[in-house]
């Protein structure tokens, strides 16, 4: 069973004050984005609020109003303008935020474990019914307080997922989510910019914007997906279950719910929760928002006969994932200069859980996105997790904006050196190297690159602020004399450094190229030069032509690549002077791990077992770094990708593989594991599972 989260469970409010006060926040903000379509908190402090307020009810039912505040706060309250009645009503589910609150629900629901499920992706937009009369769209409803909903007939005439006219002339409401794609969002706000109205900040409010935008002018795009359909009359009667329902919607044109909705065995957690983990799992490749994970029973009988409470039904539960997107506070903003003299302001957050993850910073691109963003310190910002690992601010919450908040000045010169700015390129620069100093001679060793032990931060500084390193080829004139009486040094640390440094001067070439802090040099492009020019002497002297022959390069950046020598000169010809890595070796391919690296001459083909293979790395390999797999990869002959395609020749799969190897699967590309990839060698043969 896969593990999801720790067990939670909602706490009561301790006094009958804290009820009435977080009851009365969380209906203005239901008001407020069932009102306006936009948001005073986010999803995750929402619905932990509503689940608080839920068992407070339970426990305190004394304390409720003549109607339970979460029946106000769960479907939202009537949008303005709204006088649609619904058909039969139109219910919210109810959250569930562990494994044991999962457990709970499929006991109640399914205690002899006998029933069909079906877990589904929850859409993170507005539910919505679609009213179809003898085949022909008539009204188009949002779900309002669940009794009563707004017409946004006219607003949802380019929803895709929602046909005009179905292909059989059936009377039924169809229930589903409205929802940005990510396509949808991206052409909605440049097309909202294009008429000078502000972006949608992100897809959920952007669904609620739309739909409320009676004088637009101009058509946004939005999506469709049905979960749902009910009988208005005539013949038509809904099929047995959900999921020939689903089809039957979809043969007439209909977008069901789509991602990994499965139909499956009885609703234990036992066998859901593995359904849930795989769609949390792959929820930044659907290409839409999702919030959860719907799990309920198929048989459309037994629902009715479960039935449902005041505000939700008894036969299905969602299972609520970590917010992607939360609000909080943005406390400041500093420039700070990297390596390669790049700026790159960092937004200094109040601490807050995104997807699983305290986050207290995020890194803008550059100072032009702080102030497109118009980010102004004391701003209500909402932060997300880029792929799940980045952190960054999508927007600014300007609901809650106060008068008197600043404009970020954009910096005018450089707050390290005080220099001129080279502000030519998106990315603004320093021009000057040693602004970058303590980072350039940060990178330069670490693992990637020259892979100096001992070696960090702190000595770093120690040894700038002593005048000892004014740049990265200073770092090879130490002596242990010179560390000894250092902050952070003594005799035995000192002379340990002093020899890695010293043996540090024995890796290949490309490892220097790699860490040199030369921009659009990176470790793969580093490992491509010296394999063409594997002295430091040849690769200076080629010319922008000859560089931009080589694969992936060409010639705007080959032009970079021969600035970014010439500029680097004066540190390169100290490097030459120390005899730092001034020869291409292979660090992996013999067994005293010193073998030369066969240079291409242009004329032949690669060798090696993956000659001319395109391949996937992905998991953890038993004892390589990932860059050191991509190495080994060029090394036996093949190019690496990070991504599966048709194009992929083979995956080499380590632990936790994940969704590439599901995607490798689909896709009929080979498989191998990461302990047969590590012991393959240039003299090896190709591996049995390449065609």
């Amino acid at each position: 069973m896969a593990d999801l989260r720790a067990p939670t469970a909602a706490t009561p409010y301790r006094t009958q004050t804290d009820y009435r006060g977080a009851a009365a926040a969380a209906v203005a903000a239901a008001e407020r984005y069932y009102h306006h379509g936009d948001s005073l908190w986010d999803d995750e402090t929402y619905d932990r609020t509503v689940a608080r307020l839920a068992a407070t009810e339970a426990a305190h039912p004394q304390w409720r109003a003549v109607r339970p505040v979460t029946g106000m706060v769960a479907a939202g309250t009537v949008a303005p303008g709204a006088d649609v009645a619904h058909t039969r009503p139109m219910l919210s589910l109810d959250n569930v935020f562990s494994v044991e609150e999962l457990a709970v629900w499929a006991a109640r629901v399914d205690p002899d474990g006998l029933l069909r499920r079906v877990v589904s992706p929850k859409m993170d937009g507005m539910a919505a019914a679609a009213r179809y009369h003898d085949g022909q769209l008539t009204a188009v409803v949002t779900r309002g307080d669940g009794t009563v909903g707004e017409d946004v007939t006219a607003q949802a005439q380019t929803i895709a997922g929602l046909p005009a006219r179905l292909p059989t002339p059936v009377t039924l409401e169809v229930r589903g989510e409205v929802y940005l794609t990510d396509v949808d969002l991206v052409e909605g706000n440049r097309r909202r910019e294009a008429h000078g109205d502000t972006p949608f900040v992100n897809a959920r409010n952007g669904v609620a914007g739309l739909l409320r935008g009676r004088d637009r002018s101009y058509a946004l795009p939005a999506s469709f997906a049905a979960y749902d359909a009910v009988a208005l009359g005539g013949v038509w009667r809904p099929s047995a279950s959900h999921t020939a329902l689903l089809a039957e919607l979809a043969a007439w044109g209909l977008q069901p719910v789509t991602g990994l909705a499965e139909a499956a065995g009885p609703c234990d957690p036992a066998a859901a929760v593995d359904q849930v983990a795989a769609i949390e799992a792959a929820r930044e490749q659907l290409g839409f928002g999702i919030d959860g994970a719907v799990v309920r029973v198929d048989d459309r009988d037994v629902c009715e006969r479960l039935g449902a409470s005041s505000s939700a039904p008894r036969w299905a539960t969602a299972y609520k994932f970590p917010a992607v997107e939360r609000l909080t506070t943005l406390t400041g903003i500093v420039v700070q200069v990297g390596r390669t003299g790049v700026l790159t302001p960092v937004a200094q957050l109040e601490p807050v859980e995104v997807a699983g993850v305290t986050v207290t910073h995020a890194t803008c691109s550059n100072p032009l996105e702080v102030a497109r963003k118009d980010l102004r310190v004391g701003d209500q910002v909402w932060v997300r997790r880029a792929g799940d690992v980045i952190p960054e601010i999508v927007g600014v919450h300007l609901p809650s904006r106060t008068d008197g908040l600043a404009v970020w000045p954009l910096p005018d010169c450089c707050p390290q050196c005080g220099g001129d700015l080279d502000t030519s390129e998106r990315r603004w620069r320093c021009p000057s190297r040693a602004c970058g100093t303590a980072e350039a001679i940060r990178h330069l060793a670490s693992r990637k690159a020259l892979d100096i032990d001992g070696l960090g931060p702190h000595r770093v500084a120690t040894l700038i602020d002593a005048g000892l390193a004014a740049d990265v080829a200073d770092l090879f004139d130490l002596t242990a004399g010179q560390l000894v009486d250092l902050d952070r040094f003594g005799p035995a640390s000192a002379s340990a450094l002093v020899a890695a440094i010293e043996q540090a001067k024995g890796q290949p070439l490309s490892r220097l190229l790699a860490g040199l802090n030369l921009r659009t040099v990176g470790a793969r492009l580093g490992r491509r030069l010296a394999a063409v020019w594997p002295t430091l002497a040849e690769l200076r002297a080629a010319s922008a032509a000859e560089l931009a022959e080589v694969e992936g390069i060409g010639a705007v950046r080959a032009a970079t690549i021969v600035a970014e020598l010439v500029e680097a000169g004066p540190v390169l010809d100290k490097l030459e002077a120390r005899q730092v890595a001034l020869v291409e070796r292979s660090t992996t391919g013999g067994a005293d791990g010193t073998s030369e690296v066969a240079v291409s001459d242009g004329g032949a083909g690669p060798v090696g077992p993956l000659a001319g293979c395109t391949v996937v790395v992905t998991g953890r390999l038993p004892s390589l770094s990932r860059d050191e797999a991509a190495a080994r990869v060029e090394q036996l002959g093949g190019k690496v990708s990070s991504s599966v395609s048709s194009k992929t020749s083979l995956l080499v799969a380590g632990e936790k593989a994940g969704t590439k190897l599901d995607k490798a699967a689909a896709a009929g590309v080979p498989v191998l594991d990461g302990e047969a990839f590590e012991h393959l060698r240039p003299d090896s043969a190709p591996p049995p599972q390449l065609p």
